[in-house]
C-alpha cells in the first residue's frame, strides 16, 4: 500500500485496483477478475467488514485479497487490509506462484514451505504437535500483508476484530496464516521514501507483536508469526494474558571499526595477492611493501588482514595463499578474531574453500573457535552450504515448469547436487579437525592405560590421526611390549616415513636410536609419574612449576623443518603437495 498525496490522516491506497473497481462497480458487478467474498458487522454494529478477491492472472491457486472496514452509519472507510490466499498442491508449483507474485511472498514461502506446500523444519518445530502439523500441511495459506487503521479509530481493538472477521469470511479456505508483524505508519513510509534507516524501537515492535498475539499468533524465527487454525481462540485474549509473552528480537548488526590509513593500505596490498590472476610477477615487491607498512604502524590484527587474505577463496583454483603466507611470516596470529568473533578459519569455512581451510589448519588455526554467536567454523560452513543448496533447489523448483514448457531438459545431476559434491571435502576436513582436537587428550590418556592393548590403540589412531611431533620434542614412552621402556623419557630425532615410526633418543643419552610407532608416544606436556612396568600413570596438574620449560614450543617447527611438522597430520586427507615421503606415509 502507498499513502495518497503524502497525507498522514488518509488511508494508504492499494496497488491491486480494488478501490477503482469498487468506484466503477458499486453493486459489485462486472467481470474484471474481482469477486466479493462476503461481509460482516462488528460486534458493536458500528463497522461493516467487506472482503474481496482478485484473480491476478496467476491461475486458480492464487488470489489477491483486499478488505475494508467502513462505518455502518455513512459508509466511510476507516481501515484497510490486504493479503494473499495460496492453495497448495502436492504436485508442487508453490514457489513459482509466489515468485511471480512478489519478493515478499517468495521469501515467506521459502522460510515455511517446500514447493509442494509441506512444512519445513522451523515451522514444524514451532508447531510441535504431529496432528497440528498434518493439519497445517493441508489446505490454503493466508498471507496477511498490511493492516492499516486510521488514527482516530485506533486503541479500540478494531484491527484485531478486523483480522478475525476476514478469517471468518475466508471460512474453510485456510488452515494456516503467516505474517511479518512490524510497526509501520506514515512516518515509516516517509523514511523509506528518503531511504533512511527504520527507526522503530524493540519496545514498539514487542508491543505490536503482543497485540496480534491476542488472536493466537505465535512467533517463529525473528520476523515471522503464524496462526494454525486450532490455535485461534474463540474470543480475543486479554492484554494481561499476553503481557508476559516473550518476543524474540534480531540482534542489531555490529558496526565494523574504522581502519586507519595504514591499515587500509595493508588490506589493499593483501587483496592484490589473494587471486592468482592478480598476483604481480615479482610478488617480493609487494611483500616488502607489506613489511614497510607494518614497520610504519599498520596492524595485521586490527585490520583483519588475515580475513582478507582468505576472503577471496571461494574458487579454489583461483585463490592464491601467497598473502596468507606473507602475513604469517610477519608474525600474524592465526586465531585473531574480528568484531563479530570470526577468525580467518570462519571466513574460509564460509567460503567453502578446502585449500584455504587446509592452509589455516597447517598454521594451527583452532577448529573449535567460536564467534559471538557461538558458532564454530564448521557451523558457519554448514549454514553457508545449506543456504546455498536450498536456494539452488528452490530456484530450480520455481523455474522447472517454465523450462519444461519450452523443452529444456533436466540435467542428469542437478546443480545443487554438484555443489554439494564440491563442498564435501571442506566439510570433511573441518569435521576431522574438530574430531582431532576433541579426541587428542582422550587418545593420549588411552595410550597409557594398561587396560588397552596396542592393537586397540592402533585402531583408535586409525580413526583419529595423532598429532605429528616436531624434532626435539620431549616425549614419554608407553604401551610397549618391552615394558622396561614404558615410562621412559625420550627426544624426537625425526620421522621414518618407510616404517611410519618416530626415531627417538632416550633421555639417558644412549647412542642407540630407537624407533616406535606414534601410538606409543606421549608429548611431555605435563609432569608424568609412571611405573617401569607400564602401570597406570599419574598426571599432576596442580602446579605450573611442574611443566617442562620447553613445552610451550613442543609443536613448533624448527627453522630447518618443512611444513609437514604441524600439530595435526592432515596429509592422510589428501594434501595438495604430493611427494615420495607423503605417499609412503599414506
Amino acid at each position: 500500500m502507498r499513502f495518497k498525496n503524502g497525507c498522514p490522516d488518509q488511508l494508504p491506497s492499494d496497488e491491486m485496483g480494488f478501490e477503482e473497481w469498487l468506484r466503477e462497480h458499486p453493486d459489485y458487478g462486472g467481470e474484471d477478475g474481482f469477486t466479493r467474498l462476503g461481509s460482516l458487522r462488528s460486534t458493536t454494529g458500528e463497522f461493516q467488514f467487506e472482503l474481496f478477491a482478485y484473480d491476478y492472472g496467476l491461475g486458480p491457486d492464487f488470489r489477491a485479497l483486499y478488505s475494508r472496514a467502513t462505518k455502518a452509519s455513512d459508509g466511510v472507510t476507516v481501515a484497510v487490509l490486504d493479503g494473499s490466499l495460496l492453495k497448495r498442491s502436492r504436485h508442487g508449483g508453490l514457489f513459482g506462484i509466489c515468485d511471480d507474485a512478489s519478493q515478499e511472498l517468495i521469501d515467506m514461502a521459502r522460510c515455511f514451505f517446500n514447493d509442494d506446500g509441506s512444512l519445513r523444519t522451523p515451522l514444524k518445530r514451532a508447531i510441535g504437535d504431529e496432528e497440528r502439523i498434518r493439519a497445517a500441511s493441508r489446505g490454503g495459506v493466508f498471507h496477511l500483508g498490511e493492516v492499516y487503521v486510521q488514527r482516530d479509530f485506533r486503541g479500540r481493538d478494531l484491527a484485531l476484530e478486523f483480522v478475525a472477521s476476514v478469517l471468518q469470511l475466508l471460512d474453510g479456505r485456510w488452515s494456516l496464516v503467516v505474517s511479518n508483524i512490524v510497526p509501520w505508519d506514515y512516518e515509516d513510509w516517509q523514511r523509506g521514501q528518503r531511504r533512511e534507516e527504520y527507526a522503530r524501537t524493540d519496545e514498539e515492535y514487542a508491543h505490536l507483536c503482543r497485540h496480534f498475539a491476542r488472536l493466537g499468533f505465535a512467533q517463529v524465527g525473528y520476523w515471522y508469526w503464524y496462526l494454525e487454525r486450532s490455535q485461534q481462540p474463540l474470543h480475543l485474549l486479554t492484554r494481561e494474558a499476553v503481557a508476559s509473552l516473550k518476543v524474540h528480537h534480531k540482534a542489531k548488526p555490529l558496526k565494523p571499526p574504522q581502519l586507519s590509513e595504514l591499515d587500509k593500505q595493508l588490506v589493499s596490498l593483501v587483496a592484490t595477492l589473494t587471486m592468482k590472476n592478480r598476483v604481480p610477477t615479482d610478488a617480493s615487491v609487494v611483500a616488502r611493501e607489506i613489511g614497510k607498512l607494518l614497520l610504519a604502524g599498520a596492524s595485521i590484527s586490527s585490520s583483519n588482514a588475515l580475513h582478507f587474505a582468505v576472503g577471496g577463496c571461494k574458487y579454489d583454483d583461483q585463490w592464491s595463499p601467497l598473502a596468507l603466507q606473507i602475513l604469517m611470516a610477519e608474525g600474524a596470529t592465526v586465531d585473531t578474531a574480528d568484531y563479530q568473533g570470526h577468525t580467518a578459519l570462519h571466513v574460509a569455512a564460509s567460503e567453502c574453500s578446502e585449500r584455504a581451510v587446509r592452509h589455516l589448519l597447517e598454521y594451527r588455526a583452532d577448529p573449535l573457535a567460536r564467534d559471538l554467536g557461538g558458532n564454530t567454523p564448521r557451523d558457519v560452513h554448514t549454514r553457508s552450504t545449506t543456504n546455498e543448496l536450498q536456494s539452488m533447489m528452490d530456484f530450480e523448483a520455481c523455474n522447472r515448469p517454465q523450462w519444461d514448457a519450452i523443452g529444456i531438459p533436466a540435467p542428469a545431476c542437478s546443480p545443487a547436487a554438484e555443489a554439494a559434491k564440491r563442498h564435501l571435502p571442506c566439510a570433511q576436513l573441518l569435521l576431522r579437525a574438530e574430531a582431532a582436537c576433541m579426541a587428542e587428550c582422550l587418545v593420549k590418556c588411552l595410550m597409557y592405560c594398561s587396560a588397552f592393548t596396542p592393537d586397540l590403540l592402533r585402531k583408535i589412531h586409525g580413526l583419529v590421526e595423532p598429532p605429528r611431533l616436531a624434532i626435539g620434542s620431549k616425549v614419554i614412552l608407553g604401551a610397549l611390549e618391552n615394558t622396561e621402556l614404558n615410562g621412559c623419557a625420550a627426544t624426537v630425532l625425526g620421522w621414518d616415513a618407510a616404517s611410519s615410526q618416530y626415531v627417538l633418543q632416550q633421555a639417558d643419552e644412549s647412542l642407540t636410536a630407537i624407533k616406535v610407532g606414534p601410538e606409543h608416544v606421549l608429548p611431555q606436556r605435563m609432569h608424568v609419574q609412571a611405573s617401569a612396568q607400564g602401570g597406570d600413570e599419574e598426571f599432576d596438574e596442580s602446579s605450573d612449576d611442574e611443566f617442562d620449560g620447553d613445552d610451550d614450543n613442543e609443536f613448533e617447527d624448527d627453522d630447518d623443518s618443512d611444513d609437514e611438522n604441524v600439530e595435526f597430520d592432515y596429509d592422510a586427507y589428501g594434501e595438495e603437495d604430493s611427494g615420495e615421503e607423503e605417499t609412503q606415509e599414506e
